[in-house]
């Protein structure tokens, strides 16, 4: 295992003392935060994200299909549930293993994830009945 320092930036919090990003083997930055990237020169990389969401929707269809969810509001219903718990899961277990994340933030990823979760739900519903 390869050992270094990580900054992080979490939910677009202005640091109260910016350290000095050279002494960092790896910055990272949650998608509310990626602008004080930015404002020192440091290009975002979004694309390292996408394999989770396609994970995630590729997992909600293959659910949905199986499930027989084929109505709007129970594929929200399901999504939303889906993806807080994906989430909640994650964001709980870094709450316990790292001191950078905390609960508030675990709350809103977890509101945000439902909402995201409701409309890819709701949407995946729709095209399984409508394409099938």
């Amino acid at each position: 295992m390869k050992n270094g320092k990580v900054f992080l930036l979490l939910n677009g919090e202005t640091p109260v003392k910016t350290p000095e990003l050279n002494d960092y083997e790896i910055i990272c930055a949650t998608d509310g935060a990626y602008h004080f990237l930015k404002e020192k020169g440091i290009t975002p990389d979004f694309i390292s994200g996408f394999p989770v969401a396609l994970i995630q929707i590729i997992g909600l269809i293959a659910l949905m299909n199986s499930l027989k969810i084929a109505t709007l509001s129970s594929g929200a219903v399901f999504g939303a549930v889906f993806s807080a718990g994906i989430w909640l899961i994650v964001d709980l277990q870094m709450v316990s293993t790292t001191t950078f994340v905390s609960y508030s933030y675990v709350g809103l990823d977890a509101v945000l994830s439902a909402i995201m979760g409701a409309i890819g739900g709701g949407l995946v519903a729709w095209s399984l009945k409508k394409f099938a």
